[in-house]
């Protein structure tokens, strides 16, 4: 059984907020969030559960936010993992949970892999530039 956190965004980048993303630790930019998701209460692991989730993007960059119940360090000692599914066919990708799930990263072991055209590729945090706020 995975035991991990598994959150699951399925995306069609057309469909997402262009609006400027400032990592400064100020979160007023998020109030126009394209995308928004709500999750389910107390269903989370070992006392961490999502309460929501906003995502933006510009011409090279995704940008996440989300709400924890509580303080995690996201670069180290979690299980906090991203499956994205970003042409949005089910066909394409590495099959998971209904999705084509074309990149996956996990949080804590700073790496993922991206497939495509049958090949899967390892990637790092360095590789995806990987930036997160606050730190702990």
């Amino acid at each position: 059984m995975i035991k991990y956190i598994i959150l699951i965004v399925s995306i069609l980048i057309n469909s997402i907020s262009n609006a400027q993303v400032i990592i400064d630790e100020s979160f007023s930019d998020w109030e126009t969030a394209g995308v928004s998701v709500t999750d389910s209460q107390n269903d989370g692991v070992n006392g961490l559960d999502f309460r929501d989730m906003k995502i933006k993007d510009d011409t090279k960059y995704l940008y996440l936010f989300f709400n924890t119940t509580k303080e995690i360090n996201l670069q180290s000692d979690n299980n906090v993992s991203l499956f994205l599914d970003i042409d949005n066919d089910e066909n394409t990708g590495y099959k998971i949970n209904g999705i084509g799930e074309d990149i996956s990263y996990f949080f804590g072991a700073r790496y993922g892999f991206f497939y495509r055209n049958g090949s899967t590729i390892q990637i790092y945090h360095n590789n995806i530039e990987l930036i997160s706020l606050p730190t702990v």
